[in-house]
């Protein structure tokens, strides 16, 4: 779960198990592909929970999923994903969040290989600028002096929109 979720948000194992919506959403995933594994006679040892401090304890480490998206290469998403999902479907098992997941990044890695380039986010390309205003919600916010910064230093963007989708989401390189 962690690897997908990863190179969906361009997380550390750490931030994804410190972030309570994909702390959750790994711990469904496991959840799902523990289901389908048990109808198969699989027994764990450890409980999801563990598995998830575990990987936290790991730290700031970027999954190989991650590493490859940034780079271009082609992601093992059937190793990872698709495998299980077959073996849900074998079971009758239920795998809504890793169908989703599994759908997410299989257009993530359609969109590179057509576009012959890795994913990064801004930052991560030398963009700077105050992208974490936060608003009442705590949703991340782009601050105006960013935008015209952004604006100014990159002709090929023309409005805010063009930031936002470039920046926010993440850009082709």
């Amino acid at each position: 779960s962690f690897n997908p979720i990863s190179a969906l948000t361009h997380a550390t194992l750490e931030e994804i198990c410190r972030f309570k919506e994909t702390r959750s959403l790994a711990a469904q995933m496991m959840a799902e592909s523990q289901a389908a594994a048990e109808k198969l006679g699989v027994t764990f040892r450890h409980t999801i929970e563990k598995r998830i401090a575990g990987a936290e304890s790991v730290g700031a480490h970027k999954t190989s999923m991650l590493q490859d998206g940034e780079v271009g290469r082609s992601l093992e998403i059937e190793a990872l994903l698709g495998a299980v999902l077959e073996m849900a479907a074998l079971t009758d098992t239920p795998a809504p969040a890793i169908q989703s997941v599994y759908a997410c990044v299989k257009l993530l890695n359609r969109q590179m290989i057509t576009q012959n380039a890795g994913v990064r986010l801004a930052a991560e390309w030398g963009c700077s600028g105050d992208m974490t205003a936060s608003h009442g919600n705590g949703d991340r916010a782009l601050n105006a002096q960013y935008s015209k910064a952004t604006l100014a230093s990159t002709p090929h963007l023309d409005s805010t929109k063009d930031i936002l989708n470039a920046d926010l989401l993440a850009v082709f390189v």
